[in-house]
């Protein structure tokens, strides 16, 4: 969906025609609110922490919401919508789940949209199994650095008995390492030296495919809830990262329907009362759409 320099509702003018838009605008945000907000309702359940212990979180099932759209946006194509897909982003842990609509009406186009921004928050699901997983990956990274450490040590000594057999006893620690960065053969003596030790000690590997396996194990154990404030959000509020329930509209002029150009401007002066009416009709049209929900 293109989307240019817009007029947001709801318009600034007083005049009877703006304050029809904006005030049946509100109604539609509300009744869109209200109607979210058993779609969003959230439960609480039983869920562990990452240190293992067990506390209560609450989530809200995102397939209603997406089930109402569907519901929804398949109305709204019965009176001439043009509609979105539904639609989802994320920022980190921020969601958005939403669907934008849009009509031409003679000589202007409306937008609307409609969605909720939420958080998608990790947890584990209750199971002793992770306790014992976390104990397993503990003592594996602690053989890991114990076998590192000793390799570690074996080898500064390997490297400084070799340079001393090649005639570099006194040279100093820079001196050393610019040696050996600088002569390839010596190099590549010292990384076989350093390989055949390693080698030595091959249960670091194992360890770590080990470890792997239950970090991937660990992963799958991980669920994700859905957290919403019931509350009705603006633009702003919007982009300022508030989570809640949002609706709101743009409206424009058409300049040329085939370049889909148009303007932000919107003459209201100028409007005829066919427009005036088509507008508003199909604004009211939304609203009707909400409140059978509501019956």
């Amino acid at each position: 969906m293109i989307v240019h320099t817009i007029m947001r509702i709801p318009l600034k003018e007083s005049d009877d025609f703006s304050n029809k838009i904006n005030n049946i605008c509100t109604k539609i945000s509300e009744k869109f609110f209200t109607t979210m907000k058993p779609k969003i309702e959230m439960n609480d359940i039983n869920v562990m922490l990452r240190d293992c212990t067990i506390t209560r979180a609450g989530t809200f099932d995102i397939k209603n919401v997406r089930d109402f759209y569907r519901d929804f946006l398949k109305s709204l194509m019965e009176y001439g919508w043009k509609i979105s897909d539904i639609l989802s982003s994320n920022n980190d842990d921020l969601y958005r789940l939403y669907f934008q609509i849009s009509k031409d009406v003679h000589k202007f186009r409306i937008y609307g949209y409609f969605g909720i921004q939420y958080h998608v928050l990790s947890y584990y699901k209750i199971d002793k199994r992770i306790l014992e997983i976390k104990k397993e990956i503990n003592l594996l990274e602690e053989k890991i650095i114990q076998n590192t450490n000793k390799i570690s040590n074996v080898g500064d000594e390997l490297i400084k008995t070799e340079l001393e057999n090649l005639g570099y006893k006194d040279l100093s620690v820079e001196g050393l390492l610019s040696t050996i960065f600088d002569n390839n053969e010596i190099m590549m003596k010292l990384e076989e030296k350093i390989q055949n030790l390693e080698n030595k000690i091959p249960e670091n590997n194992e360890f770590i495919k080990t470890k792997d396996k239950l970090i991937s194990e660990l992963s799958e154990m991980i669920i994700k809830l859905n957290n919403i404030l019931p509350n009705c959000i603006d633009y702003n509020k919007l982009m300022q990262g508030e989570v809640g329930v949002i609706c709101y509209f743009d409206i424009e002029t058409i300049i040329n329907k085939f370049t889909r150009q148009t303007d932000s401007y919107i003459n209201i002066k100028g409007l005829n009362q066919d427009d005036m009416g088509e507008i508003i009709n199909n604004f009211e049209t939304i609203h009707k759409i909400l409140d059978n929900y509501s019956i």
